[in-house]
């Protein structure tokens, strides 16, 4: 029989790495289980704008400023968009609404497809447009937040609530709870897509980084506190400094690295002797390729679940520290984490190929 279409909505058209790493993932995992895949071209006005190249400033300091950043950000959007046109199936999102009758399951995730101050709660990533709910469902989609509003909870529930009771899969044990309490459904944990993936198959795809003895450090939030520790990191044990960053001021111990492409990306994280990341994908990254780390947390303003589900069930609660924490960076002994990262995507696998082959058996 013909492999049937799978329609996948998610974060794949920013130029945020973790964003298209996942998207890539469960792309393929698709593939590789005889599906036919389609990523569903949906740019929410909010979500474009988080991407939206502003140079001109009629502040004379900020439009310097844009101007020095702007030459390393287009040399990553391109390899970026390369990188998406070559390995990716993208369907323009009005054309999979009008031929929807050819598809068999549409996904929404994984990422943060229902955190409101992402999306502003856009009710196309809760399938509205599906007009077969029996065709809807999710795999490790986040809500990224334990704080939402009334409004917002309840256009959760209204849309999930369309959903069949079995086909919500979600990332964090707090997306579980909340999924439950609105609709009274008993959501399944699964992981995130970059883990359906073989380390080798990552491996494949990275590029060579012909550097030695670094820590690398990927963070979203920066202070002197963090560079300093780094710095004080790096020099107990005898390793350079990669920071995969554009700055405006720059310090001599650190070799800064920008415009990089997926692959280049991959490859960084891939050669690292350590990992220090406030990343969500940056961590995964560390585990994939079995690298020591710490997890700095984004604050008491953002939510740290997504990185406390993972570490919770891998034992290694530990490695997530604050700035003014004692960091954990002793080795990690992988061969007891592989056991548990080994048996979580194992069920994570069945759970989303019960789905599929719930939906009309769709990739027999």
């Amino acid at each position: 029989m013909e492999n049937k279409k799978l329609g996948i909505i998610t974060f794949s058209n920013g130029y945020n790495y973790g964003a298209i790493l996942q998207a890539f993932a469960l792309h393929d995992f698709f593939k590789d289980a005889s599906c036919d895949p389609v990523i569903v071209d949906y740019k929410s006005e909010r979500f474009k704008n988080r991407y939206k190249i502003s140079v001109f400033s009629l502040n004379l300091k900020r439009l310097f400023i844009n101007l020095y950043l702007l030459p390393a950000e287009l040399k990553k959007r391109i390899k970026i968009d390369a990188f998406r046109k070559e390995h990716l199936r993208i369907e323009e999102f009005n054309r999979v609404v009008d031929t929807q009758e050819l598809y068999h399951l549409f996904v929404t995730g994984s990422d943060q497809v229902w955190n409101p101050e992402i999306t502003g709660m856009d009710d196309n990533f809760l399938l509205s447009w599906v007009t077969d709910n029996h065709k809807k469902a999710s795999y490790a989609a986040s809500i990224g937040t334990d704080q939402l509003k009334d409004n917002e909870e309840q256009v959760l529930k209204d849309y999930l609530s369309s959903f069949d009771r079995n086909n919500i899969l979600v990332r964090e044990d707090g997306a579980q709870k909340i999924v439950q309490q609105l609709t009274g459904y008993d959501t399944t944990v699964v992981c995130d897509p970059t883990l359906l993936l073989s380390s080798d198959k990552w491996k494949a795809l990275a590029s060579k980084i012909n550097s030695k003895g670094y820590v690398l450090v990927y963070l979203f939030r920066t202070t002197k506190e963090k560079e300093s520790r780094i710095i004080e990191l790096a020099n107990s044990k005898g390793l350079d400094i990669k920071w995969i960053r554009n700055p405006l001021r720059k310090n001599e111990r650190i070799d800064y690295v920008n415009g990089l492409g997926i692959e280049e990306w991959l490859g960084y994280f891939l050669n690292a002797n350590y990992v220090v990341t406030d990343s969500y994908h940056g961590m995964m990254f560390s585990l994939i390729f079995n690298k020591n780390f710490t997890v700095l947390s984004l604050g008491e303003d953002k939510s740290n679940d997504r990185f406390t589900t993972v570490l919770r069930r891998l034992d290694l609660m530990g490695r997530m520290n604050m700035d003014c924490d004692e960091w954990d960076t002793a080795d990690i002994d992988y061969s007891a984490v592989k056991k548990k990262i080994d048996a979580f995507v194992s069920a994570s696998k069945q759970s989303i190929m019960n789905i599929i082959n719930g939906s009309g058996n769709a990739c027999l």
